[in-house]
């Protein structure tokens, strides 16, 4: 199974939706006002949901696990049991790290039969997720940002790593240098250590 959530933060206003999947079928959750359990063909038919999923993928720690909590984040209060680790799009402008506990189910899904809703209950789910007041926010955007930033951080990393380079490559070839016969005094190990 696979296990994945994209959350939206707002002060009070929270808005996630969770997905739950299991060979060819999807359980969705969307903020415990509905959940329903759909075919894949019938996910990617959506262009919204679709780009809710692949939001959802993004933010996900590990969509193999789930983790299971006795108390709830915020003193004793259980809001679900079994939660995912997902990343949460707070204010629509940034993305924190991952935070557990944030949604997830009140009972262990792995255990669950899955079995496609009625068409009315799929179509009332759409309503809902369209009618939602983040829907004019296109998840595709919030997936291009969030690329965006990790590159930017992979650069800013790598730029780092090419600056210690020269740094590392000097002290090998001083440290080299003042243990080796040629130089004139040799040094204890210790002090050169104190030296870098």
């Amino acid at each position: 199974m696979e296990f994945s959530c994209a959350y939206f933060h707002h002060n009070r206003n929270v808005f996630y939706i969770i997905f739950a999947k299991r060979d060819n079928f999807m359980y969705i959750n969307l903020n415990d006002i509905i959940r329903v359990v759909i075919t894949m063909d019938m996910l990617f038919e959506d262009y919204l949901l679709t780009g809710y999923y692949l939001l959802s993928l993004c933010l996900t720690k590990d969509i193999h696990n789930i983790e299971f909590f006795e108390e709830g984040t915020w003193g004793k209060q259980i809001l679900c049991y079994w939660c995912i680790s997902s990343k949460v799009i707070w204010k629509l402008n940034r993305i924190t790290d991952y935070f557990s506990n944030t949604a997830g189910f009140t009972s262990d899904p792995r255990e669950w039969l899955f079995r496609l809703s009625s068409h009315k209950k799929i179509d009332k789910f759409f309503l809902i997720l369209y009618n939602n007041h983040y829907y004019p926010h296109c998840p595709y955007q919030i997936i291009d940002n969030h690329i965006r930033y990790e590159i930017a951080e992979i650069d800013s990393e790598l730029q780092s790593i090419e600056k210690n380079i020269g740094y590392i490559d000097f002290t090998i070839k001083a440290v080299s240098f003042l243990t080796s016969k040629s130089f004139q005094y040799s040094l204890p190990h210790d002090i050169i250590h104190l030296c870098f």
